[in-house]
């Protein structure tokens, strides 16, 4: 089976993942528009409330000890299975900037793998 990687509007690493956080401390630096928003709700919210980030890529993501307690990340090809561990335990999927990475013929299969990591009653977002 042949090899397909596919272009992004965005690059993935480091240095356009950071772009404009030169003010920020080093631990900011390292937060990506992908993670942001879950590392900085991961400290405000319950340590119970488990909250798990997906990329396909680890390129830009800070060091394990800079997360929150609540917060596990995962290297997860959209176009694969997930990992078993992930699957049916998620009340919620965010999938925040997905319209830039889907192509149309891949649509049916990502939503279908997206739907697999649900609870019942669960949420696509």
């Amino acid at each position: 089976m042949q090899s397909f990687t596919p272009e992004y509007v965005f690059t993935r690493d480091y240095v356009d993942n950071n772009r404009g956080s030169e003010s920020e401390d080093s631990r900011r630096r390292y937060r990506n528009w992908n993670l942001r928003w879950l590392t900085d709700l991961g400290a405000k919210i319950p340590s119970t409330v488990q909250l798990d980030g997906l990329d396909v890529s680890f390129d830009a993501m800070p060091p394990r000890e800079w997360l929150p307690p609540n917060v596990a990340l995962y290297q997860c090809d959209i176009n694969k299975e997930f990992p078993s561990e992930l699957m049916r335990v998620c009340g919620i999927v965010h999938i925040r900037k997905f319209a830039f990475v889907l192509q149309n013929d891949t649509i049916p299969a990502i939503i279908a793998n997206l739907l697999k990591l649900l609870k019942p009653n669960g949420y696509l977002q």
